[in-house]
């Protein structure tokens, strides 16, 4: 549960530079969250979620995504596609 709690609290965090009103978090929200958060099955996909709160704006090929994160393409690849189904980016 501490994965998804510290998950939570990084999509919760406001970035530098954004105005904090559009971004706070209501008790529905982090309820939707954590119902969605329960797909995280593999340590990469919590490494991904992180790696995109910190770097919103990041624009990167599969590849160096990867290696930035530490993780095989083949696993970068399943879990991308498991964060993105279940709407956590």
């Amino acid at each position: 549960m501490f994965a998804a709690q510290l998950a939570v609290m990084a999509l919760a965090a406001p970035r530098e530079g954004e105005h904090t009103e559009r971004l706070l978090m209501t008790a529905k929200r982090i309820g939707d969250l954590l119902d969605r958060i329960g797909c995280l099955r593999h340590p990469c996909d919590l490494d991904l979620l992180l790696f995109f709160s910190r770097h919103p704006r990041a624009y990167l090929l599969s590849e160096r995504l990867a290696e930035y994160v530490g993780y095989e393409l083949p696993q970068v690849a399943q879990s991308l596609e498991t964060v993105i189904t279940a709407g956590l980016l």
